[in-house]
């Protein structure tokens, strides 16, 4: 967690301002990042927790090498280095050979295989999709679609529960169409639109009276609808 912002950030000073040592700075932290490739996993190689973290108990998240495969491919795009662009893919290569449950859809949190994460799903969304963008390979592009599709059809609440809302002191209710279970994630602009819009209108009342909490809670409709 505290390798991969420092990752980005100097990622986005080498692109921001592209010196000799801003370049290299980045590339002897890419180097040292790519410690953390354990080539023994089954059945493809990914990134491990920890540099030289081959025999763990806890396994290997498949989120972490979402954000690993983001950093090397902003890292490739700041310098130019195919080899980053490799380490990209094989980061995905993982996630998409171990992480995605071909039985009923979705992505591991871990090689433990105990549940599923949101930002497992989010990060090998983003990667893909970011992968398609720089190599324009197709296979990039399917495997996004994939992912935001499982994404939009999860069941984990129904729309329906939407009644339960409706006898609460000052709530309102909005369907996103098109969206899944994790409304802020994929559709920022519209949920922060309508969140802000709530927030203003419950101002004044919030000044004059005794409100200790706002709940939002965020819902998935199986017809591909979003709920908050």
């Amino acid at each position: 967690w505290g390798a991969l912002p420092l990752f980005e950030a100097l990622a986005g000073i080498a692109t921001a301002d592209p010196t000799p040592d801003t370049r290299s700075t980045l590339e002897g932290f890419a180097r040292g990042a790519e410690r953390y490739w354990n080539p023994h996993l089954s059945p493809v190689g990914g990134y491990a927790p920890y540099p030289g973290g081959h025999t763990l108990k806890q396994g290997v998240f498949f989120d972490d090498n979402g954000w690993w495969g983001i950093a090397f491919l902003d890292a490739y795009r700041a310098t130019g280095d195919a080899r980053y662009l490799g380490d990209a893919r094989r980061a995905f290569d993982f996630i998409a050979a171990a992480g995605w449950d071909p039985a009923a859809g979705g992505v591991w949190w871990s090689t433990r295989r105990q549940h599923k994460a949101g930002e497992s799903l989010a990060a090998a969304t983003l990667l893909a999709a970011m992968l398609y963008r720089d190599t324009g390979d197709p296979y990039y592009f399917a495997e996004a679609q994939k992912l935001v599709l499982w994404g939009n059809e999860d069941r984990v609440i129904s729309v329906a529960d939407a009644k339960r809302c409706r006898s609460l002191p000052l709530a309102e209710i909005c369907i996103a169409p098109g969206v899944g279970h994790s409304l802020p994630l994929e559709a920022p602009a519209w949920a922060n639109g309508h969140i802000a819009r709530f927030v203003a209108a419950l101002r004044d009342l919030v000044a004059l009276s005794a409100i200790p909490a706002i709940w939002i809670g965020c819902w998935r409709w199986p017809r591909r609808d979003g709920l908050w």
